[in-house]
């Protein structure tokens, strides 16, 4: 079978928005139908001719929502993943990073792209969770970080002005290492969500800082550990979080 494409129209030329070259219809492009720096709403349309009207979809620059404008009866839905096809929602939640394109006819997810308008937020707070280390010493002794005991530590807490996030260990012989305000590990969010700094010690502030290679951290020989593992759904914290 052979899928259209999805193409993006400015007058004069036409350029790909890129898509997810995992799925299927690898070979879908957007046809854009209207000029973004006029202003208005941006239409495009999935289908083979610039002239289609089949499949049409529209960014709203109000809402940040991408939204489904086609009137036929097999028409475009929005999920929230690649599996999400039996969503019925006519248009996206506001501002996604990854937008998933349905159809309705066969219930199959049709496209896959980055959002081309999503603005990133200046912060993302962010939910700390228990999390196993990878190699090092830490993991040879059985070890694992555990959410520190103080109250609402998932949340983060305010230490000198910033937010930042600590974790506990379980003491082989009973107990944690360490416990009520002091902690074994702790994160202090980056500018992004790849470049914070983790760091070992036994208090809120100084210690040892690790060393990171991606989203791997390493604490000297002593551990190692992914750090999307240590965030619920892996949504590491960043920014200038309040």
């Amino acid at each position: 079978m052979t899928h259209p494409d999805f193409v993006q129209r400015e007058r004069e030329r036409e350029t790909v928005v890129s898509i997810d070259k995992s799925i299927p219809f690898k070979s879908v492009i957007f046809r854009r139908k209207r000029r973004e720096r006029e202003r208005k709403t941006p239409k495009y349309a999935l289908g083979n001719t610039s002239t289609s009207t089949a499949k049409d979809i529209a960014y709203e620059w109000v809402s940040q929502k991408w939204v489904d404008i086609d009137t036929n009866a097999t028409h475009n839905t929005f999920g929230n993943s690649v599996s999400d096809t039996a969503n019925t929602s006519r248009e996206t939640s506001a501002n996604p990073q990854t937008v998933y394109v349905m159809e309705t006819y066969w219930n199959l997810l049709y496209a896959v792209f980055t959002n081309p308008y999503y603005e990133a937020p200046a912060y993302r707070t962010g939910t700390s969770q228990g999390f196993a280390f990878t190699s090092g010493t830490w993991k040879g002794y059985g070890y694992t970080a555990i959410i520190d005991d103080e109250a609402n530590s998932s949340s983060g807490k305010l230490v000198n002005g910033v937010r930042q996030w600590e974790w506990d260990m379980p003491d082989i012989g009973g107990g944690r290492l360490y416990s009520g305000a002091n902690n074994w590990i702790y994160f202090v969010p980056g500018t992004a969500e790849d470049n914070g700094t983790w760091y070992h010690s036994s208090t809120s502030t100084g210690g040892t800082a690790g060393t990171r290679n991606g989203r791997v951290i390493s604490i000297g020989t002593s551990a190692t550990f992914d750090e999307t593992n240590a965030f619920v759904d892996g949504l590491v914290p960043y920014g200038d979080i309040p």
